[in-house]
């Protein structure tokens, strides 16, 4: 990579680094899939220490504890309502190939490689649309966290449970997954009135459409489907959250969805992302590293990687 030298590192968890252009005079923040062999890290009192180019570079490994929305919201959400309360039981996983799905088609692909007969199974899922929002009075992003029957039954078959019959798994036994305000696209109307109805669904914001941003669509998934999202981002500070704020959310009891609305502030978001015992999602990652490359501050980015805010 041309004219780029680097500047500065981070923890060894992580998978993108911050780098500074000679033209620009810009740090510039690029993703990774590993570190070169002239990288050397260690951990020295609660802090990573790591050494480029014989340049030293220090970052504290506090975790912080993110806040919930709804904690001081007059938009609370009913607690019968509430992950706390949740209990699964009576559950049955069947794994036929043929089970119909409106939400999932089971296709088998026959094709030949270079002369090489060969198949491969393909889920079929539908598009979706996802939305970052950030409350930029409070320095904070928006996010929810929710139960996911897939997470469920993947951690269940994990700890060699036997989910199956009247038995009822409580939710201090299961991890729940914080993700985007996100849902299934709708083709009977846009992608962005889609994701309009779900911020207010989800997170209680009626949004108008001029104030969402579209950002981005990519795959979500291409090893067994080959499904799109759209990314969209949504900004607002004390006022409008006000203004916009309806309800609690939660999602629609209907549907069976349970969402809890939470606030990340940027100076926990760190913590966030490389603490391994929350389940996150890889678009999760993908949003809030878009909003460092295109929206954050210099003094923001440094914050992020290096716990400093000069």
């Amino acid at each position: 990579m041309n004219n780029l030298n680097v500047a500065a590192s981070r923890p060894i968890n992580l998978s993108f680094t911050l780098v500074h252009h000679h033209l620009s005079n810009q740090n510039v923040l690029i993703f990774l899939r590993g570190y070169p062999n002239t990288t050397k890290y260690k951990h020295l009192h609660g802090f990573y220490c790591s050494e480029i180019n014989g340049r030293t570079f220090m970052h504290h490994s506090k975790f912080h504890d993110i806040h919930q929305n709804s904690r001081n919201d007059d938009h609370a959400s009913n607690n019968c309502n509430s992950l706390n309360n949740l209990k699964i039981s009576n559950v049955k996983i069947e794994r036929d190939k043929h089970i119909e799905s409106k939400w999932i088609r089971l296709q088998r692909m026959y094709y030949n490689q270079n002369g090489i007969e060969k198949t491969w199974d393909i889920a079929v899922t539908r598009d979706s649309v996802s939305c970052l929002i950030y409350q930029k009075s409070q320095k904070a992003f928006i996010i929810v966290k929710q139960f996911r029957p897939a997470l469920f039954a993947r951690q269940v078959t994990d700890l060699n449970q036997d989910p199956s019959g009247p038995n009822v798994i409580l939710p201090e036994k299961i991890k729940f997954s914080f993700e985007l305000c996100a849902g299934i696209s709708d083709k009977n109307v846009s992608p962005v009135e889609t994701i309009q109805a779900e911020l207010e669904e989800e997170c209680g914001f009626r949004i108008p459409l001029d104030k969402i941003q579209s950002v981005k669509t990519y795959y979500t998934g291409t090893a067994s489907n080959a499904s799109m999202q759209q990314l969209f981002y949504v900004e607002m500070d004390d006022e409008s959250e006000k203004a916009w704020k309806i309800n609690a959310g939660g999602g629609l009891e209907s549907e069976g969805e349970i969402i809890e609305v939470f606030k990340l502030p940027l100076e926990h978001v760190h913590e966030f992302l490389t603490d391994t015992t929350t389940l996150k999602p890889a678009t999760l990652f993908y949003a809030i590293t878009w909003w460092f490359l295109e929206k954050a501050s210099l003094q923001e980015q440094q914050h992020f990687y290096f716990n400093k805010t000069n």
